[in-house]
């Protein structure tokens, strides 16, 4: 009976050895296994944190653009106002010529038929003097 003792204590060791054996590799597998999680929790935190600050920047960005497209806009707005209004100080300045010139010739004109008109009443008085020296009595 010693024997079948001493296997059956035996047996009975080598079991309790391999459910020591095995609960310390559940052990450690358990520690791996919340060291994976931890490192999971942290990755997923870090990339939320990753796209929300993506997102701000995308709003950033999106709002200097909106930005830059309302300045283009008003400069635009402004260049053709500007343009209208090179085109219609053109448009004053051709009239301000045509004016002039209408001004001018008119002014010609004038002077011409007053040239005629003081030659003409030169004329007159000449004549009315050489005739009324010549004929004292005949008017």
């Amino acid at each position: 009976m010693d024997a079948d003792l001493k296997k059956l204590e035996k047996s009975l060791g080598k079991e309790a050895k391999e459910d020591s054996n095995l609960l310390s590799h559940a052990e450690k597998a358990l520690k791996n296994a919340e060291k994976s999680d931890a490192k999971s929790h942290k990755a997923e935190y870090k990339a939320e944190s990753a796209a929300e600050k993506a997102i701000k920047t995308e709003q950033k960005a999106a709002m200097k653009l909106n930005e830059a497209t309302h300045d283009h806009d008003v400069a635009l707005t402004h260049q053709k106002k500007t343009e209208q209004d090179v085109q219609m100080t053109k448009q004053h300045e051709q009239q301000a010529q045509e004016e002039l010139s209408r001004r001018k010739r008119e002014l010609e004109n004038v002077r011409r038929k007053k040239e005629a008109g003081d030659m003409a009443r030169e004329e007159r008085r000449s004549q009315l003097r050489s005739g009324s020296v010549g004929s004292a009595g005949t008017n």
